[in-house]
């Protein structure tokens, strides 16, 4: 796990969680049933919230099915991602310094802003 992921996460408690037989993308469109079960692991085990952390998850659109299955909310990372950029861009954070900062980084190229369109 990314340390900005893990420090964003340091006040709740998680877990991070490998579906068998999953290493890399490409093994994501063979192993949906591990992906089920691996799920239904976690909520069994008390997991109220379940954040996909490989954007393969994204292409395959499995969070909406898992959502539907276990009841409980499941985060989709790029869709994430783009929350979270449009609430940064929409409370006027216009430089890309301030949303890589958020990582960790810093960052002020004046030649990479997120701006409203018209603004």
């Amino acid at each position: 796990m990314p340390a900005a992921v893990a420090n964003s996460l340091a006040a709740v408690d998680f877990c991070v969680e490998q579906v068998p037989g999953v290493h890399k993308t490409t093994d994501l469109p063979d192993a949906k049933s591990g992906i089920l079960a691996k799920a239904v692991e976690l909520k069994v085990r008390g997991c109220g919230v379940i954040g996909l952390a490989c954007t393969g998850f994204s292409t395959l659109r499995i969070a909406p099915y898992l959502e539907d299955v276990l009841g409980i909310p499941v985060v989709d990372p790029v869709l994430a991602m783009g929350a979270v950029l449009s609430v940064l861009c929409g409370n006027g954070y216009k430089d890309k310094g301030v949303i890589n900062g958020a990582l960790g980084v810093t960052q002020t190229d004046p030649t990479t802003t997120c701006r409203k369109e018209g603004a």
